[in-house]
């Protein structure tokens, strides 16, 4: 023979205290699983966009230090965030390619192609006219205000080979 709650309501079924439990642990385990899928999208979104900074910088700085080795020599103008890259032409050198930092952020070429945007900084230096320091500062301006900044320095040091 039953005795307690459940042999009084004679159906053997659950309390009301008892299904009100059930229901707030449900809705507890909902909510730490949301809560661990939203922080698993922000590291992903984090992560894609720190590999999409490295590779704007990287094919920058890679095409910069291309036209710099295939030179002869370079100048560096503008306070540091301009390049001017000199090929020799039997009698005297020609300017073969300019690389820039505009005002929106963008490193352009001569024919004012974009090589990489979100640029923040973009640092030459050389001391002889013939070895060149390249940085390039990039930073994810689209995540603005999301608290967790993502910039990416990429660096280089080239010397012309002509």
């Amino acid at each position: 023979m039953r005795s307690g709650i459940h042999a009084a309501a004679g159906n053997g079924g659950f309390t009301l205290p008892e299904v009100l439990l059930a229901a707030l642990l449900a809705i507890g385990a909902l909510a730490a699983g949301f809560a661990a899928y939203g922080g698993t999208l922000r590291s992903f979104d984090g992560t894609a966009s720190l590999a999409d900074l490295q590779r704007e910088a990287s094919t920058a700085v890679e095409i910069i230090a291309r036209d710099v080795r295939s030179g002869s020599s370079v100048t560096v103008g503008g306070g540091g965030d301009s390049l001017n890259v000199y090929y020799y032409t039997g009698s005297f050198d020609s300017l073969a390619a300019m690389y820039h930092l505009d005002g929106q952020n963008r490193v352009l070429n001569i024919d004012g192609t974009p090589l990489a945007e979100q640029v923040s900084s973009l640092d030459f230096s050389t001391a002889d006219g013939r070895v060149v320091n390249i940085d390039v500062l990039v930073e994810d301006t689209r995540r603005a205000g999301a608290g967790d900044d993502i910039l990416v320095l990429m660096s280089s040091t080239v010397a012309c080979r002509n």
